[in-house]
């Protein structure tokens, strides 16, 4: 699996994720700083904590996606997750997962839907294929990421807000057993998931 990716970042941290697809089809995961290191990287500025699925957020979102016009848009989980494992969601995931998956469908793909984009903007609509979504409780896509798992600790753990005193080793620990959890049953070391929706007619 070959594709070209961009990332859109919704809220104004500075540390960020980036998937990729490398030529073998395995999923790559690159630490990225805020429009420094990856040319491909776009911020929105919401601020951090703030983030809700408004008219606003999927207008951006939908404006993006006529722009790029991706085959694939992956998106955060847009649910609270009360299972009782560990915690149960960050207000920012939830709402960014919403807002995507709202621009996606019906906004991105119609005339109808905010019609300024196109008789303003010359946005033609786009009709995104596919959906996937991280986090999901009944993944149906995994992919191994036991060769950038370092790369991803990395990223993770430059999150200096998000870490509560941590040290590295207690982050990797901590990741690595879920993502260990993820690839056990498909022979990988460490794996990622996500929820494909198909949106093919």
């Amino acid at each position: 699996l070959e594709a070209n990716q961009k990332m859109f970042d919704m809220t104004k941290g500075k540390q960020k994720f980036r998937y990729d697809f490398r030529k073998d089809g395995k999923l790559d995961i690159s630490f990225v700083r805020f429009d420094k290191k990856y040319k491909g990287n776009y911020g929105m500025n919401y601020p951090d904590a703030y983030l809700t699925p408004s008219l606003d957020v999927r207008k951006d979102i939908a404006r993006q996606i006529r722009i790029h016009k991706p085959e694939i848009l992956i998106c955060q989980y847009p649910l609270r997750n009360l299972d009782g494992s560990w915690g149960f969601g960050h207000p920012d995931h939830i709402a960014a997962g919403e807002a995507a998956m709202a621009a996606v469908f019906p906004t991105a793909r119609d005339h109808k839907t905010f019609p300024d984009l196109y008789d303003k903007e010359n946005l033609e609509p786009h009709k995104v294929e596919e959906v996937w979504i991280m986090g999901h409780p009944e993944p149906d896509i995994i992919i191994d990421i036991t060769d950038t798992m370092d790369q991803s600790i990395d990223a993770l753990y430059s999150h200096t807000s998000q870490m509560a005193g941590r040290t590295k080793e207690e982050v990797k620990e901590r990741v690595g057993e879920w993502r260990k959890n993820r690839g056990r049953e498909e022979g990988m070391t460490y794996a990622d998931t996500f929820k494909r929706i198909s949106l093919r007619r």
